[in-house]
């Protein structure tokens, strides 16, 4: 997986080793693109991409709908 990251990041000049998941235009075309081409190559859903991605650090959700968030707001419930 990270060798495919890697080239994606190295294509679209992301220099900073991960993308943003927040509200900006540019950030969200930029996840969407991420996303598909890592659940292609993988044949998972994108969800499960975007999981995976953020636990690896690839990812860095700041956006009001993250998938870390409604798991710690959940746990305890």
């Amino acid at each position: 997986m990270l060798r495919i990251v890697k080239k994606f990041f190295l294509n679209n000049r992301i220099n900073k080793g991960y993308v943003y998941a927040d509200h900006q235009p540019v950030n969200q075309q930029l996840l969407r693109e991420l996303l598909i081409t890592v659940s292609e190559a993988f044949d998972v859903s994108m969800a499960t991409a975007r999981i995976r991605l953020i636990k690896l650090g690839l990812v860095k959700d700041n956006s009001d709908f993250s998938i870390q968030k409604i798991l710690r707001e959940n746990r305890f419930r």
